[in-house]
């Protein structure tokens, strides 16, 4: 049985708009018909998409680096509020952090953990985090990173 059920725009000359309530793991992929009316006429697309190939998750959210015992940083974060955690759809998380003053991250992960410890901080040294996800079961695509957290200075003993 096919349905068929609007894409709400937001404003009748929008060049996107927002599916909901679509059906994941379906067996046939999805058909979005896209139809343009123009003055010359009518112009129909048909795009078939499948939404485990193209779900993103949206960046995660309060990242925060705070000091932690002996010369370790603690990194936090939440998964952004719009992912549907259900059914398993958890993220794993990929991390990158680097002295703010060095050109280049390190990069660790994945990881299903919403923290992450680095270990072997030099003193007065301030460090830059950022955060990624996507689906634990590798569905889609990665996240954007999220905004940059910085250390507070870690000072000398």
């Amino acid at each position: 049985m096919r349905e068929s059920r609007p894409c709400q725009q937001l404003t009748p000359n929008s060049t996107s708009c927002t599916i909901r309530d679509f059906k994941m793991f379906y067996p046939v992929p999805h058909v979005l018909n896209v139809t343009a009316i123009l003055p010359e006429g009518i112009i129909t697309t048909l795009l078939p998409f499948v939404p485990e190939q193209i779900m993103k998750p949206d960046r995660p959210v309060y990242v925060r680096v705070n000091p932690a015992p002996e010369n370790r940083l603690l990194v936090q974060w939440y998964e952004p509020v719009s992912w549907p955690n259900f059914a398993g759809l958890t993220l794993i998380y990929q991390i990158r952090y680097k002295d703010c003053e060095a050109e280049h991250f390190q990069e660790v992960g994945p990881t299903e953990n919403t923290n992450y410890m680095i270990n072997s901080v030099p003193p007065n040294a301030t460090y830059c985090v950022q955060v990624k996800g996507r689906d634990v079961y590798s569905y889609g695509l990665w996240s954007d990173w999220s905004y940059l957290a910085k250390s507070p200075l870690i000072l000398a003993n």
